[in-house]
């Protein structure tokens, strides 16, 4: 998603995705459709849409700065996760 991928998911699942404000980052995950988030990339994917929410509409620059944090903390992990699929093969 962040070099521009086109995802089409399959039967019975959506793409949940968020963007980074900051960076224009798309980040994206599968996840059954009309369930929460239970995958550990689709509830990465969903904390990142609450806090990059929370940053675009913050009422102040404290609050502003906490989702900030946040988000970057939720970029980090899921970075971390893809690399761990790329060494490791699975899906976490």
């Amino acid at each position: 998603m962040g070099a521009g991928e086109q995802v089409q998911a399959g039967p019975d699942y959506e793409v949940l995705t968020f963007t980074d404000p900051t960076t224009g980052i798309e980040y994206g995950a599968l996840n059954p459709i009309g369930e929460e988030p239970y995958a550990g990339g689709a509830m990465l994917v969903s904390l990142g849409a609450k806090y990059a929410d929370e940053y675009a509409n913050a009422a102040d620059e404290d609050a502003q700065t906490d989702a900030y944090y946040n988000m970057v903390d939720i970029v980090d992990l899921i970075n971390l996760s893809r690399s761990m699929y790329t060494y490791f093969g699975t899906s976490f």
